[in-house]
């Protein structure tokens, strides 16, 4: 095996090893770091060059290969070879041309399912990484630390949106007894005014019936 091949083969592992390890239901702990490792190798931009050119000279590889391919020659099963057009080649091996046909397919498998591998790799890194940050708020939520906002209330966590949904309804309580207060106040000072009217009317009755009398 060419040392090209070889390369190529090791890459084609690389990706296989990685991308089961990072879909194996390993423990949380363990799994965060592997995820965490895995995104900051991911976004890191020395790695991230490195990984676009091999990409692109894998990707150059493939093409090539499925050039071949296409245009591949071929025997017709009685000796004569031709080529993709159909023309006769003179003196041509047919042992020869099926070994180049070998190979050149077996270029374009491995060289595909690279370029695949490493799409697959590059999804499932970042929706892994999102699950995780995801799984980290859900247990920060359910623990009621008080350093995220949580409160424990007899032994039961109140969650942060709990403490927004009642934070919610005793502003809307607040705005209640407000609302009340001013009706009230509304109906005392009526009150009084009706008073003070009837006060002032009974003061002025009184000094016309002692002149009557």
């Amino acid at each position: 095996m060419s040392l090209q091949m070889q390369l190529i083969f090791t890459a084609l592992v690389t990706e296989l090893v990685t991308l089961s390890i990072l879909v194996l239901p390993l423990p949380s702990g363990i799994q965060d770091k592997v995820v965490n490792f895995a995104y900051m190798a991911l976004t890191n931009q020395t790695i991230t060059i490195s990984v676009v050119f091999c990409g692109g000279i894998n990707a150059l590889i493939f093409f090539d290969a499925l050039q071949k391919v296409i245009n591949k020659k071929y025997d017709t099963g009685v000796g004569v070879i031709r080529d993709s057009y159909g023309n006769v080649i003179p003196g041509g091996n047919i042992w020869d041309i099926r070994a180049q046909k070998f190979y050149n397919e077996r270029n374009m498998y491995i060289t595909g399912a690279i370029l695949f591998l490493g799409l697959a790799l590059y999804f499932n890194v970042l929706l892994l990484k999102s699950l995780v940050k995801n799984k980290k708020k859900l247990r920060n939520l359910t623990k009621g630390l008080a350093a995220d906002g949580s409160v424990k209330t007899g032994g039961d966590s109140v969650s942060e949106l709990k403490l927004d949904e009642l934070r919610g309804q005793l502003k809307k309580n607040q705005a209640t007894v407000l609302a009340l207060q001013k009706q009230l106040d509304g109906v005392h000072t009526e009150y009084q005014r009706k008073a003070d009217e009837v006060s002032g009317a009974s003061a002025d009755v009184k000094p016309a019936l002692k002149k009557d009398a």
